[in-house]
């Protein structure tokens, strides 16, 4: 029996805006360590020393604080979608080609939201990695209709990138992810 997967490699350059959740106690004890670092705490938090000053077994990089992040593959030259059906590459697109406004019919089901328009304070991190930004599957694909695919985009601040794909309304498994960080900026509001 032949199995009908379907997966969706998404290549190029992400973004990413992470707003860092603190609890009081955390943040006078982060405080010492960014001190000990001669930076103030939202450059602190980029520094791979920081987390070696921290000592913490559960965080060990800024991916492992708590918070609000919203994410995407942004709309750039260097973005690539492919989406395989049993082993075969049956679509090869960039996000400029998701935009229908200037098609009589839509080719493909995309949404675009636009999550908030202005921050709230706290301490973020900006960050820009380049790469494999997720190989995505779903199993048992009896007979997959690319009409059923809906592609989420964000809008923010200027930006639009893809931040998630649905198949018939649902999420697709996140099976590997290989980028490197070419760009973070650590800021306050």
């Amino acid at each position: 029996m032949k199995i009908n997967k379907l997966k969706i490699n998404l290549f190029g350059e992400a973004w990413s805006l992470k707003r860092l959740f603190l609890e009081n106690e955390k943040e006078t004890h982060w405080l010492k360590i960014a001190e000990k670092l001669r930076k103030p705490l939202h450059e602190a938090v980029i520094d791979p020393f920081f987390y070696h000053f921290l000592n913490d077994n559960k965080i060990k990089s800024i991916d492992d604080i708590e918070g609000l992040q919203i994410e995407g593959l942004l709309n750039s030259q260097k973005n690539q979608i492919e989406i395989w059906y049993q082993s075969k590459k049956i679509q090869k697109l960039k996000i400029n080609e998701l935009d229908s406004s200037l098609l009589l019919f839509p080719l493909y089901t995309v949404s675009i939201h636009k999550p908030f328009e202005i921050l709230q304070s706290g301490i973020y991190v900006e960050q820009k990695e380049i790469g494999l930004f997720g190989s995505f599957e779903m199993d048992e694909m009896p007979n997959f209709q690319i009409e059923n695919l809906e592609f989420k985009l964000l809008e923010f601040k200027e930006k639009l990138f893809l931040n998630k794909l649905e198949y018939q309304k649902q999420s697709f498994k996140l099976k590997r992810k290989d980028t490197i960080v070419t760009y973070q900026n650590g800021f306050i509001i």
